[in-house]
């Protein structure tokens, strides 16, 4: 059990190391950025652009591991 927790966790760090820079490079192509309002701190607006659906990537990598190992352990229970 521990052993699947571990490889799972592993495979989604994988994915999002991999993966995530070119999944934020995309939300950046489709402008899926923060909008600062002008009457914001000062401070703020250095982050105007930034993407902020980064999580949908960490999401996306852990359903995709998790479904597929529940898959696999279901499939070798049933041997």
């Amino acid at each position: 059990m521990l052993g699947e927790i571990v490889m799972g966790g592993s495979a989604s760090l994988l994915i999002c190391m991999f993966l995530g820079p070119r999944f934020i490079d995309y939300l950046r192509l489709k402008e899926f950025g923060q909008q600062i309002r002008e009457e914001g701190p000062a401070g703020h607006h250095g982050k105007a652009g930034t993407p902020t659906m980064g999580g949908l990537a960490i999401f996306i990598a852990v359903f995709v591991v998790a479904g597929t190992l529940g898959l696999t352990i279901r499939a070798g229970a049933s041997d």
